[in-house]
């Protein structure tokens, strides 16, 4: 694959091939999947802070899968969940519906915690791809970013160089996949000539998987945080959190209060 993810030191490592292979594998290093939320933060360091053209290419023109999931029941709900636990644990024995996808129980689907989403909401806010404005207001990636500011700027970065490169208005798309019972898929975030999209679509078996593991503790480019924080607020704090969200989209308040936390 040819993938070169840092300079030095294997802060972050390619786990190619499927996700229920290559789950195992990460979390038996010590590792844990990269985020889109680090993802983002990834491709904001590697274009800013002088990386090689190798590394920045692998980092902008291939497909990752992530640690953040994207849940659907048949009723059409969604939820969003950051850093899923229960795709931490797949592996080869793990019952996958037609198409890939985790199976889960109504009792797994129910204690799932994230950004829910009614039937109305999905549809709204899944199945397009957008302008740059558009992305910034939607709430699946305000909550998948983490930080405000984070996705500001990426969304920024990402939409001038699929300008310049392929000439996309619209792209960053959402989509999922619904079926007859609760699942759950990898959220994957594709390379900038797809468009950079973010898939809960995709299948836990196919071998053209792409997992990052992160090496737990300090990673490559957190040293580098604090200016790129400086470069969004003009000033060296923490950035501001998302607390943007449609209220319709919580269904209790301590869902509410979960989310606030993060």
């Amino acid at each position: 694959m040819g993938l070169q993810l840092h300079q030095n030191v294997e802060y972050y490592k390619p786990f190619p091939g499927s996700n229920i292979g290559q789950m195992p594998l990460l979390i038996a290093e010590g590792r844990l999947p990269i985020s889109v939320s680090g993802l983002m933060l990834r491709r904001l360091q590697i274009l800013n802070q002088g990386y090689s053209e190798k590394v920045k290419a692998s980092w902008l023109d291939h497909c990752f899968d992530t640690g953040d999931g994207i849940a659907t029941h048949p009723s059409e709900k969604v939820k969003v969940v950051l850093d899923a636990q229960a795709l931490k644990q797949i592996n080869p024995q793990s019952e996958l519906y037609i198409g890939g996808a985790l199976v889960l129980t109504e009792k797994q689907w129910k204690e799932l915690e994230g950004l829910v989403l009614t039937a109305k909401q999905a549809k709204k806010y899944f199945g397009n791809r957008y302008t740059e404005a558009e992305v910034n207001g939607n709430v699946v990636y305000q909550f998948l970013a983490r930080e405000k500011g984070i996705l500001k700027e990426y969304s920024h970065e990402m939409f001038a160089l699929m300008k310049q490169r392929f000439n996309y208005d619209k792209a960053m798309g959402l989509f999922r996949e619904v079926e007859s019972v609760p699942t759950m898929r990898i959220c994957k975030v594709r390379g900038l000539e797809n468009m950079s999209d973010v898939s809960g679509g995709c299948n836990l078996v196919d071998s053209n998987g792409l997992l990052v593991g992160v090496r737990q503790g300090i990673v490559e480019g957190d040293s580098q945080k604090i200016s790129l924080e400086q470069r969004l607020n003009g000033r060296a704090t923490k950035v501001e959190k998302v607390l943007t969200f449609d209220e319709d989209c919580f269904t209790s308040e301590e869902l509410k209060a979960h989310i606030k936390k993060i």
